[in-house]
This record gives structure tokens, sequence and C-alpha cells, in this order.
């Protein structure tokens, strides 16, 4: 039963490099890092950052093996870190390559953030009420709705990223040096990281508090990488392809032994920083190297925010709460949560274009 288990990374897998296209030697992939393809990557990550949450629940976050799918209890931090570089990448693209990119930057980044936060937010609210002992007062409740703490886990993404556009957006007026403006913006991430770590973790009986847990700073560095990336993309892009193959063994190299460290002992969170990066590096030689793109991949990069933040409500209802069998709780999980998210994503873009025009 546990390897009938990896039905789902594989086909992950298959829906990624299904019509993929390699480039000929000598060539590469003149757009491999351009929107589409960032995209696609947001919708595997998210596939498979829910691979990671259904492993954790059926593992007893790792205590409980279950064939070769256990791996995925650990690695959820490089799917998320996907996330964090992308952005930081088509912040710094879009800024340079379209004109009046600041003028409506900030409505439309946070509330293209914001609304499918609030509209995911409702699915958890019965749940937690009914079935925990998180909501007990009216305050607890407010800031529950309001996600000043999180019933959602997950959307700690959102907090993060949202406060990260923030800056993004204060720092941009403050200069219009682009080194001096990234420099401004590294420094913020790593004290936004360093105020994480001394917060320690979450204990209390809400479980929803902000900056609290490893998962809030071990891969936000991967956000200023980006961010640095993106500012020199056609330089950054012609070192990549001049340097290729040392980049990418170097990278594997790295990522191997760190990785297997990781999984063997509870490494320090600079070293995970370390390991997500050298990740990052090997995934932008392969799109160097191979076209991805096909319509499953591009329909889940499409409902891939949707997809990260609704898949929590039915792993909380199906795993940690019904404590269904394995194989028919992660087929269950994984099919409400892309109906949902098929749903919830035209509603949001409806919502989301009448707010940006009011």
């Amino acid at each position: 039963m546990d390897y009938l288990l990896l039905i789902f990374p594989i086909a992950t897998f298959i829906v990624l490099f299904y019509k993929a296209k390699i480039a000929p030697l000598g060539t590469y992939i003149e757009d491999g890092w351009d929107y589409d393809t960032s995209r696609s990557l947001f919708g595997i990550a998210a596939v498979f950052i829910m691979h990671h949450h259904m492993t954790q629940c059926i593992t007893g976050y790792g205590w409980n093996y279950k064939g070769p799918i256990t791996i995925f209890n650990s690695i959820g931090l490089l799917f998320t870190s996907i996330f964090f570089f992308f952005s930081g990448f088509g912040l710094m693209v879009s800024l340079s390559e379209k004109k009046d990119y600041m003028k409506t930057f900030l409505a439309h980044r946070l509330v293209s953030v914001l609304v499918p936060f609030f509209v995911a937010n409702v699915f958890y609210i019965p749940y937690c009420m009914l079935f925990t002992d998180r909501i007990q007062t009216v305050g607890e409740f407010i800031t529950s709705v309001t996600g000043f703490t999180l019933m959602n886990k997950n959307a700690w993404f959102v907090v993060e990223i949202t406060f990260l556009y923030l800056a993004f957006f204060v720092a941009e007026k403050l200069t219009k040096n682009r080194v001096v403006m990234v420099s401004i913006l590294t420094v913020i991430t790593v004290c936004i990281i360093f105020m994480s770590l001394s917060l320690g973790d979450d204990t209390t009986r809400v479980s929803g508090y902000w900056f609290k847990g490893a998962w809030w700073y071990n891969t936000t560095i991967l956000f200023p990488v980006g961010l640095w990336f993106g500012l020199f993309k056609h330089r950054v892009m012609a070192f990549f392809k001049r340097f290729l193959i040392a980049i990418e063994l170097i990278s594997i190299l790295v990522f191997g032994i760190l990785l297997h460290e990781h999984l063997r002992i509870w490494q320090p969170f600079y070293l995970d920083s370390i390991m997500c990066i050298a990740f990052v590096m090997i995934l932008l030689g392969i799109v160097l190297k191979v076209r991805i793109g096909n319509p499953v991949l591009r329909f889940i990069g499409k409902i891939s925010y949707e997809l990260y933040l609704i898949h929590g409500v039915y792993l909380m209802c199906f795993g940690f709460g019904l404590a269904l069998p394995d194989l028919p709780m992660f087929a269950i999980v994984f099919a409400l949560s892309f109906a949902t998210a098929a749903l919830l994503t035209p509603l949001d873009k409806r919502i989301i274009k009448r707010m940006l025009n009011l």
C-alpha cells in the first residue's frame, strides 16, 4: 500500500515533463526563465507542497515510515524556495521591462495576494470553530477571520510575501538606484529572517501567530536572490550558458551533501537555505535546456495559488480529522483541492478585477 502512494509524485513528474522539448546541443531555451515557465513551476511547486503536507500527516511528521514517499515529509522547503525566488525575480524583471510598472504596483499586488487569501479563509472557519479549540473568544474569532492569526498555517507565505511587496514598494520610492534598492531589500529580508528566528516556535493553543516556526525563515533568502538575478538577468543568464555544466555539477554536489545532512539530522537553518539556493540553481539550469509546458501544466499554474491556499482545509478534514487510510486520503484531498481551486480562481479574478476598477 505504501508503494502505491508513489502514484501521486510519479504523476506529478509526468505532468511536468509531458511534451517537454530539449534544446539541441550547444543551444539554449532563450526565454527559459520567463513568466510562463515560472507560472508552470509555481503549479508544480504547489502540488509538491501538497505532497509534503499530506506526507507529514500520514507519517506523524516523519516519525512513522511510509515507504519512499516519506522523503516528502522533509523536502517541502525546496518547493517553497521556488515561490520566493521567482517572486523576487519577476518583480525586478517587470520593474526593468514594464513602463510605469510602479504606478499600479501596490494596489495590484496586494489585492492579487489578499483576495484569494480571504476567500480561502472562509473555508477554514467552520472546521476550526466546530472541530478545534483554537477559536474560543470573540477576539480569537476576529483575529482568525482577518488573518492576524492563521487558521490555515500554510498561509504564512501570504503574510511574508505581503511584507516583502510593501518593502519593495517603499525601497523603490526611496531610491531609483536599483543596486541600492535591492541591497536595502536584502537587508530587510535578513532582518525578517533573524526576527523570526528569535521568536522561536509557536506552541500556543491558537498556533497561528505570525513569524513563528522554521518555515517562516528557512527559504526566505531566496526572495533577494531572485531580486539580484532579476536585476542582472541578461548577465546572469549569459554566465549560466557559458558555465552551465560547472554550475550544475557544483550545485548538484552542494545540494546532495546538504540534502543528505538535512534528512539525517536537524541542521542549522542557514545550511537549509544554502541547500534551497543550490536546488534553485539546478532548476534554473534545467529550464535553460528543457522547455516545459503543456495544457495540464498551464492549467495547474493558473490555479496554483488557490491550490496552495485551499488544500489545507481538506487535509485537516480527511487526514488529521477523519484519519482516512492513506491512499483514499491522498486521492480525496487532491480531487477536492483541484476542484475547489478551479472554481475559486475565476471567482478571485473577478473580485480582483472589480476592486482594481473601483
